[in-house]
């Protein structure tokens, strides 16, 4: 089989990924581009909708062995990227070990593998290791790295890359603009990112849901939906991403009538499809900040989708915070339908009997 062949199916067991997982932020590291791509292999991309990613990308690299084409680097990298999202570590780091001449995307994708992995420490480590090969960072660099900083809370080491970025003249830049964002912004720096953000000289919609998320997760509900208001005047059109953040922010606050709204305009104004994130916010709304815990449970058995057991956990969360404990037991018995050996809802029911006073029943679960 070419190599060309090999490499694209390699990219569409890529892009099936983020949809297995449900996970709508998209793939940074597409940059190979596949011009070269013949009738036959956009034919076999057909065949791969039929293979679950990972199962496809180790008999892709085995065709790559027998071929004897694993010492080319771009090969290498779309490998390392794959397992990486593969949540497979361990086969790129020897993927990634085996590859003889590294450029800045292989430094790139063994970042990137690390991050998505929760080893942020390790993303830096290469970070730091890639430079010192005399390898420049690029803007997907400085984008990975900031988001190992981001995860791990590490606002020194991410004011550090920043000042990097400023040099290398990427701090214009949308895509690092969004990643110094959310960087700060889980660092609890709410005034350098709203710094970053003014000074951002375009911003699309990935930009704006950052900024908006930023405020959210740091209970600023004002300032958030006041950046939702001046991105509809700018006559930016909201996404799914952007109502998650928005309905965080009245989450946080109890704002259960702007709540309902919001949720409401996503299908009627917005045409918004719904997703199990959408409804966990209003969940949370209903059940943990408002506690209308009947409203909150007939909004589970009414979803367009079935349910799966983190919007029964959401649920089984606001039942502890009111002292529900028969509303509690009814969703554990869905949360072991669903997910059966799932440890968190026997303490969250713990909990619920334990501040009803029931500490017999706390102690039996």
């Amino acid at each position: 089989m070419h190599v060309v062949t090999l490499l694209l199916l390699i990219r569409v067991s890529r892009s099936m990924l983020p949809l297995l997982r449900g996970d709508m932020r998209g793939i940074l590291l597409l940059e190979m581009p596949l011009s070269t791509c013949t009738v036959s292999a956009r034919a076999c991309t057909m065949h791969m909708v039929f293979f679950a990613g990972c199962k496809s990308t180790m008999w892709c690299h085995g065709m790559i062995i027998d071929g004897g084409y694993e010492g080319l680097t771009m090969v290498g990298n779309a490998l390392i990227t794959m397992y990486g999202q593969c949540r497979a570590l361990q086969d790129a780091k020897s993927v990634f070990g085996r590859t003889c001449h590294r450029d800045v995307i292989s430094w790139n994708s063994m970042i990137a593998a690390c991050t998505w992995n929760g080893r942020g420490k390790e993303a830096l480590d290469y970070f730091d290791e890639m430079q010192r090969y005399d390898v420049k960072p690029n803007e997907i660099t400085f984008v990975c790295a900031l988001d190992a900083c981001a995860n791990l809370a590490i606002l020194d080491m991410g004011q550090e890359i920043h000042a990097a970025i400023v040099d290398r003249g990427f701090e214009g830049q949308i895509i690092v603009g969004t990643a110094l964002l959310n960087m700060y912004g889980k660092c609890g720096s709410l005034e350098n990112a709203t710094k970053v953000f003014g000074q951002l000289p375009k911003r699309d919609i990935v930009c704006w849901n950052a900024m908006i998320a930023t405020y959210a997760q740091n209970g600023h509900d004002k300032e958030a939906l006041d950046v939702f208001q001046r991105m509809l005047s700018n006559g930016i059109k909201p996404n799914g991403a952007t109502f998650v953040g928005v309905l965080t922010a009245c989450s946080h606050a109890g704002r259960v009538d702007d709540g309902r709204q919001f949720f409401l305009s996503m299908s009627q104004e917005h045409d918004i499809r719904y997703t199990v994130e959408h409804y966990k916010c209003l969940l949370d709304i209903l059940g943990r900040a408002a506690g209308h815990l009947d409203e909150a449970e007939d909004l589970i058995k009414t979803m367009p989708f079935q349910s799966e057991a983190s919007v029964w956990l959401c649920l089984l969360a606001a039942c502890r915070v009111h002292g529900d404990v028969e509303r509690g037991v009814r969703a554990v018995g869905h949360i072991f339908k669903l997910d059966p050996g799932k440890a968190a809802p026997y303490i969250l029911l713990s909990n619920v009997h334990a501040a009803t006073g029931r500490n017999d029943n706390a102690e039996k679960l």
